[in-house]
């Protein structure tokens, strides 16, 4: 579209003045939506550059035409990136997700701003912001306003990626351990997780450290999860299920000793003072959960082997004397 189609409309020279800069500005439209959902698909925010060949910037003030395709293209700009500065902090909210995702939320977001700070400096679209200077435009304020904000959450969001890269390997190792082997791995984790509170510029608040902690707790629970066989439960080999049970609620009780351990560590010692981690029980709501659902799970698998029991001819099951106890 861009290297033919449009190109070719543009020369066009036999239609009427009004029906083709009345075409132009539909086409400039279209050629955004299709730009901003092309890049939408691969998780990246792209602005379309409409071809206005702008070379003389008081010939095309005078244009009101031109002005106007202009500023519906920078409202356009405005509104894509409002959306992209809204929406800083999606992956944090996201429920079930751990502390990989998180690091890849940051990756994905250092490259888009990245790759959207480099967009606003060229020259091309600079033309059309100096047109519109040049115009008064009331539209350029807020644009302005916002590209300030792409540059500021380009240096925080590679700030974050910088300091949550350290738990890549030791939350890689977590993601392929057995539950019994998980609490030896926590020490490290954890000491990353102090390190990134006590010296990353931007996620270092106490929201962003608790929904750090609750990652690391819900790539635990998936683990404990992959772990327990609902066919060994249904009487595969309850033994084992019994076993797993066990493995995966010891597991879940030293991942809450350990993080409440760094917890009273980081309110006793760190140099922050405005620190209200030490006193916070939330984060481990849903360990507790999970725990308490291992242990119904293993009642209901020792009442199994308590039935199966009850059903030998020794105790008077079907195939024996009635067992008056």
């Amino acid at each position: 579209m861009t290297n033919d189609f449009v190109p070719k409309l543009h020369a066009e020279q036999e239609w009427p003045d009004g029906v083709k800069k009345e075409f132009q500005a539909n086409l400039n439209k279209f050629m955004a939506t299709l730009t901003e959902e092309s890049a939408s698909m691969k998780g990246k925010t792209q602005l379309y550059i409409p071809e206005e060949h702008i070379t003389d910037v008081e010939v095309a003030v005078r244009d009101k035409d031109l002005i106007q395709r202009l500023e519906s293209t920078v409202i356009y700009w405005t509104r894509q990136i409002k959306e992209v500065v809204s929406n800083q902090d999606t992956q944090t909210s996201q429920e079930n997700t751990s502390p990989l995702d998180e690091i890849e939320h940051w990756r994905s977001r250092t490259m888009n701003l990245n790759a959207l700070t480099t967009r606003l400096k060229e020259k091309t679209l600079n033309k059309i912001i100096e047109v519109l200077q040049a115009a008064n435009s009331s539209y350029l304020a807020g644009f302005k306003e916002l590209k300030e904000k792409i540059h500021s959450g380009y240096n925080e969001a590679n700030d974050n990626l910088l300091w949550l890269s350290i738990l890549q390997a030791p939350c890689k190792a977590i993601e392929n351990a057995q539950p019994k082997d998980i609490p030896k791995l926590l020490p490290e984790v954890l000491n990353n997780v102090r390190m990134i509170w006590e010296c990353s510029r931007y996620y270092n608040t106490n929201d962003k450290m608790k929904s750090l902690l609750t990652k690391i707790s819900n790539q635990i629970i998936h683990r404990c999860r992959a772990k327990i066989n609902k066919q060994d439960m249904y009487g595969a080999n309850v033994e084992k299920c019994i076993a797993d049970l066990d493995e995966c609620i010891e597991c879940c009780n030293q991942f809450r000793e350990i993080s409440k351990k760094m917890q009273r560590m980081i309110a006793q010692f760190s140099s922050r003072k405005d620190s209200d981690l030490g006193k916070e029980d939330t984060i481990f709501a849903e360990n507790e959960a999970f725990i308490q659902r291992c242990r119904d799970l293993k009642e209901i698998c020792e009442g199994q082997l308590q039935f199966a029991l009850a059903k030998l001819p020794i105790f008077g099951g079907t195939k024996g004397k009635e067992w008056t106890g």
